[in-house]
């Protein structure tokens, strides 16, 4: 067991920590000798002496006066060194000390840095020192310090320095802390200084209030870099100090977690210990503290900081929201980028502007225009105050919230002009969703669909005057009417169309057929186009297996898309001449571009572009972190970047869908939805006979994404798994104590999608391909299949388990202990049939499955042969045709199979006889829980679609429910009703 191994495992991370505490407490003579008695495991002693050793961390030049610290009395000084005269003590540290001091020669005020003891001067101090100096010359930037000098007099080794007025951050900060604003523009200027620093390739790896003077007006100089990582790797040989050849450097407080481990540090490093800057600053204390260096590394390294909320109540989360960014362990989920990081700090250095409520001015009395007047003089104060003295990195936008009933409106679409928004709501239903239009600028939304079945992804035509819209009902498709509604009813223009966009010019639709949520399999999904006023349909990129989510270039000749090519393993975006037909592959839509770590929106599973502005920039949805926003990214003609993507929102919502209209300025005018999910699940009682008794009701809640929902065959224990930021967690609940045990969690944005066993003893899982088995108790995991999906049965008790295949769509795997793994059910003349949801039947005479054909979804049952083999022809459709049918599961006597459908145009939970003897539908459909209200759903693209999944007891039967709220909002560069 390496350390890495110690990190992953809980148990024995908390057995190094107490026995790094209790050395620190006892401080034996001979630690080797005191581990040995009190630890049996050669991994865990290796891994407590090497925190022990890195704990002596470096000093700073900066922590006190030498004098006050050790003699109470100032100290004896030299006179001169060199040709400057000193004046007095400034500071001192472990290293050396600083002098206040005027250059004779040039009659100026500096600073003067020299070693402590003239014996340093030979070895490591000295070339820090120097080092030093050198990082600091080659820096040349308002925020970073200026180094005049270097030299050596009388074996004092010395460097010179602006004279810098003022106090250290750390004498600056106020016990209570700082007020926001101030903090955030000391913040802004400190990161200001990194960005010049991270652009010259160097990295400071010691930053922390010692190591930041501010001066009159809040001017901020970064010091010491004598642990600056180089830009090149240096020769063998080089004159380099220690602390940057990967050993241990820092300060212990202040130390990200890789830098405390002796690892290599990038400039995400310098990101962790700003947030540790930036919450002292606001908190007033240290993020991590403890009664000494080691004790401090062992919480970096293994807890996380108090949320500031709790320390500071009222302050703004966006604040929050950034500290914790920075702090977290992995450097691949902090920001990548001081620029990044830089750019959301800014977004906290004024509240967003937002338009007031409407009031009737007739009756305002004069109290309220004084009062009203009052709030204008003072908001002018403040914004004066707050900005006076700062250069706003991005342009000013105003952001004004068009929905504010508390209801599910989201989906928005604005008009080539900007006058008109159009989106979707079920404000007035509270059932199904409907497509409103409003004016930008004034007047109330109006309703343009009256339809049974859910109406969404609205979008203008150029010249404004038609909408084109998804309609789920009899099967879904594209439908089009006037953009006031009037008396014209909608117009089929293509079933099973959805996410329309109209080329520059207005003659043609772009769109695309299948289902969201899966991973692009070939024949899942398919880019089309129509004429704009409907015809016959042709395919916009012939040559790939899957595509999906088209948008067109600014001059309509070519668009971009998700897509699949045979053999891909995973989804890229391409390229498309609309005219030739043909595809060509870009490096856009991966999971980095340009630096920029950009990963799916929740409850994708792909990035996709939506939109592509007249100036080339792409925008699409994308999750960093925990946040979910609308990013930009400027792309060529050619399918280039032109420039590192930007995030365009900072909200701590889901903001999905955007849609952008270019004024007369060149400014961009944005409308997107900020939707918020919860999830829990439901338990949902049967009668003997299956058939449902009395409503749903609550079983599982206050987990965030929480789901899929898997029990014993008794109904006695539930596993369910629930996300927290990039991490997923397994969870077991006894049913009849309602105790929840925590079985294990991996680093991983997806659901694990865990399966209980029958017997309620063993957990199926799969993570990076690869099918997993761990005890109900926890424990190590065993490897039970490689190459394949998420499990789909876990058997009574695991001994034969049934996998998705992963690539080879039209199978499943039949897996066991041993890690014998065969193809089950394959559907050897079917190669476009993707087969999801296996379930055996109690005899293990046949397969429940979902299959996906021709961008339809059905319930089959397919006979186990003993080859594993079976025809098209001896697969027994359970569902009907008219509509889509889903993730079924049997009845826990095997008689009935509960699935998904939209039958009524609604996604419900539905429920049919099975004879298992002849493998035939017995009896009509029965509905076992309906959901007929927009905001709520067992199947939906948020969070993600693999965790709501069905499992059924003798007695009940439960599910995963998502409950969605949302707002639109408008995003302008200009002031609202400016022209």
């Amino acid at each position: 067991m390496d350390s890495a191994e110690i990190h992953e495992s809980s148990s024995d991370w908390e057995r190094v920590k107490e026995l790094v505490l209790a050395a620190q407490e006892e401080a034996p003579d001979d630690l080797e000798a005191w581990l040995a008695e009190h630890c049996s495991e050669p991994a865990i002693r290796e891994e407590v002496l090497r925190l022990v050793a890195a704990s002596a961390a470096a000093g700073d030049f900066l922590e006190g006066s030498a004098s006050e610290r050790h003699l109470g009395l100032p100290p004896p000084h030299p006179a001169r060194i060199g040709r400057y005269r000193i004046i007095e003590e400034i500071g001192a540290g472990g290293l050396g000390v600083v002098y206040g001091a005027e250059d004779e020669e040039l009659h100026r005020p500096v600073a003067l840095k020299v070693l402590r003891t003239p014996e340093d001067s030979s070895g490591e101090m000295r070339k820090r020192l120097r080092w030093d100096a050198r990082a600091a010359c080659s820096l040349q930037h308002p925020n970073i310090v200026v180094v005049h000098d270097i030299g050596q007099q009388d074996d004092l080794d010395y460097i010179v320095m602006e004279l810098v007025p003022g106090d250290t951050l750390k004498d600056a900060i106020p016990p209570e802390g700082m007020a926001p604003q101030r903090a955030v523009r000391i913040g802004l200027r400190i990161l200001d200084g990194l960005e010049a620093a991270h652009a010259a390739k160097i990295v400071h790896r010691d930053l922390k209030p010692t190591n930041i003077m501010i001066g009159e007006d809040d001017a901020v100089k970064l010091l010491d870099f004598g642990l600056a990582k180089p830009p090149v790797p240096l020769p063998e040989g080089a004159d380099s100090p220690q602390t940057i050849e990967g050993r241990f450097a820092g300060t212990a407080a202040y130390v990200s977690p890789e830098q405390a481990e002796g690892k290599d540090v990038d400039a995400r490093g310098d990101i962790f210990a700003f947030g540790c800057v930036l919450f002292e600053m606001l908190a007033g204390r240290q993020a991590f503290e403890g009664p000494s260096a080691i004790s401090v590394v062992a919480r970096i390294l293994g807890q996380d900081p108090p949320k500031l909320a709790t320390l500071k109540p009222g302050i703004d989360p966006r604040l929050g929201d950034i500290v914790q960014r920075c702090l977290r362990k992995d450097p691949a989920e902090r920001f990548q980028s001081v620029t990044e990081l830089k750019q959301r700090l800014a977004e906290c250095a004024a509240p967003l502007r937002t338009l007031l409520p409407r009031m009737d001015w007739r009756h305002a009395g004069w109290g309220i225009w004084a009062g009203m007047a009052g709030t204008v003089i003072l908001l002018c104060v403040a914004t004066w105050a707050l900005t006076r003295r700062e250069t706003v990195p991005e342009p000013a936008f105003y952001l004004t919230r068009m929905s504010s009933d508390g209801e599910l409106t989201e989906d928005p679409a604005i008009s080539a002009d900007g006058k008109f928004i159009a989106f979707s709501s079920d404000r007035q239903s509270h059932g199904n969703l409907d497509i409103y239009v409003q004016n930008t600028r004034q007047g109330e939304a109006t309703r343009v669909t009256f339809g049974p079945a859910n109406a969404y992804q609205p979008r203008f035509s150029p010249d404004g005057g038609q909408l084109v819209f998804r309609s789920d009902i009899a099967g879904g498709g594209l439908y089009t009417l006037p953009t006031l509604g009037g008396d014209k009813k909608p117009r089929l223009l293509v079933a099973g169309g959805r996410d329309a966009r109209f080329s520059p010019d207005g003659q043609w639709l772009a769109f695309w057929v299948g289902e969201e949520g899966y991973s692009l399999l070939g024949g899942s999904a398919q880019a089309m186009y129509i004429p704009a006023s409907g015809g016959a349909a042709g395919l916009i990129a012939p040559g790939l297996e899957a595509s999906a989510s088209p948008v067109w270039d600014p001059t309509g000749q070519k668009l971009l898309c998700v897509g699949r090519a045979k053999g891909d393993v995973a989804p890229s975006w391409w390229l498309v001449d609309f005219h030739q037909r043909t595809a060509t592959r870009t490096a856009l839509g991966g999971t980095s571009s340009m630096g920029v770590a950009l990963r799916e929106p929740a409850g994708s599973r792909w990035l996709r572009p939506l939109a592509w502005l007249p100036d080339h920039t792409v925008l699409t949805a994308a999750r960093q972190g925990d946040s979910n926003n609308i990013w930009g990214m400027r792309v060529s003609s050619e399918g280039r970047l032109l420039d590192p993507p930007r995030r365009w929102t900072g909200g701590t919502a889901y903001e999905t869908h955007v849609s952008a209209a270019i004024d007369e300025h060149g400014a961009p005018t944005l409308v997107y939805d900020a939707l918020t999910v919860t999830t829990s699940i439901r338990s949902q009682d049967l009668t003997a006979d299956g058939a449902p008794t009395g409503e749903s009701h609550r079983l599982v809640s206050g987990y965030s994404e929480v789901g899929p929902a898997s029990l014993s065959a008794d109904g006695s224990k539930l596993a369910f798994s629930a996300a927290e930021p990039v991490r997923q967690f397994i969870y077991l609940m006894d049913l009849n104590t309602k105790q929840t045990e925590e079985i294990g969690n991996q680093h991983i944005l997806r659901s694990l999608g865990p399966l209980l066993s029958g017997n309620g003893q063993w957990l199926a899982y799969s993570l990076d391909n690869t099918g997993y088995l761990i005890s109900s108790k926890g424990g190590v995991p065993e490897v039970v299949c490689r190459r394949c999906g998420y499990p789909t049965d876990a058997g009574m008790d695991a001994s034969t388990m049934l996998f998705e295949s992963g690539a080879v769509t039209n199978q499943f795997f039949f897996c066991t202990r041993n890690q014998t793994q065969q193809p089950v059910a394959h559907v050897a003349d079917a190669p476009a049939l993707v087969m999801n949801h296996g379930r055996w039947s109690q005899d293990h005479r046949w397969i429940l499955f979902e299959g996906i054909e021709n961008h339809q979804r059905a319930i089959y049952l397919a006979p186990v042969t003993s080859s594993g083999d079976v025809r098209r022809s001896q697969l027994v459709r359970i569902s009907e045709g008219g509509y889509d049918a889903w993730e079924p599961v049997w009845s826990a006597d095997g008689r009935r199979a509960y699935f998904i459908a939209d039958l009524d145009g609604f996604r419900c939970i539905w429920g049919r006889r099975v004879d298992i003897q002849s493998g035939s539908a017995a009896g009509p459909l029965f509905p076992v829980a309906h959901f007929h209200r927009a905001r709520e759903s067992v199947s939906i693209s948020l969070p993600n679609p693999v965790e709501f999944s069905l499992s059924a007891a003798p007695s009940f039967l439960v599910f995963t429910v998502a409950e969605t709220n949302g707002e639109v909002w408008l995003r302008q560069l200009r002031p609202p009703g400016s022209r």
